[in-house]
């Protein structure tokens, strides 16, 4: 009986320290940042990117927390050379700004893992200019902007190392996104959408991240 006593008292403790990760009140905070460069030999076109993106979250109530993604990325696309066109070599560059709130509900398997399933909607403008030097001794600079608009829900899974840390890895399930193109100084160019819609557990297309829990 004494041992029956100490082994539930142990199970209790476990599962409060687990529960309070996700209990109502606490906060976590995380982020990613990414580089991205690509070169085409071809055409000698070379592409960078790098994006930031900051995340934060409130739990309102045991296991379900509400929070946003902000994102803030620059991109550079450089030409060196052109063939079959009055366009000689000019590079472009765009920045892009975007906003996702989120909310999420987590579900305990064990003491160091959690499933979780979060539902996201997302709107990220993207301004895209370039610097041209034509044979025309033009000296328009024409841009086009982009904005997107998505809602996303995912399931993943969180792994806790420790109890202020969490491993987290999601897969796309059901997606809807939404994006015009809108051209300035670009004579021929109209204005355009894009409608985008998919569904089905994407296994090759995992998220990674790590969150900070307080």
């Amino acid at each position: 009986m004494k041992n029956l006593a100490i082994t539930t008292a142990l199970l209790s403790i476990s599962i409060l320290t687990a529960q309070a990760q996700t209990e109502k009140g606490t906060s976590f905070i995380g982020g990613a940042f990414k580089f991205n460069t690509d070169k085409t030999e071809n055409n000698d076109q070379r592409t960078y990117s790098y994006t930031l993106s900051p995340k934060a979250g409130h739990f309102i109530s045991n296991n379900f927390a509400i929070g946003t993604n902000l994102s803030i990325g620059y991109a550079k696309n450089k030409h060196y050379n052109l063939p079959g066109n009055d366009v000689i070599p000019y590079d472009n560059g765009n920045l892009s700004l975007g906003v996702a709130p989120f909310a999420r509900h987590y579900l305990m398997i064990t003491e160091r893992f959690r499933f979780f399933s979060e539902f996201q909607l997302s709107f990220t403008t993207v301004k895209n200019k370039a610097n041209m030097v034509t044979t025309h001794n033009s000296s328009d600079k024409p841009y086009y902007r982009n904005n997107y608009y998505a809602a996303d829900l995912k399931p993943g899974l969180a792994f806790f190392p420790t109890k202020k840390l969490a491993i987290e890895m999601s897969f796309p399930l059901l997606t809807y996104a939404k994006s015009s193109m809108t051209p300035h100084g670009m004579p021929g160019y109209v204005k355009s959408t894009h409608d985008y819609f998919a569904i089905g557990l994407n296994t090759t297309s995992p998220l990674i991240g790590l969150n900070y829990h307080f």
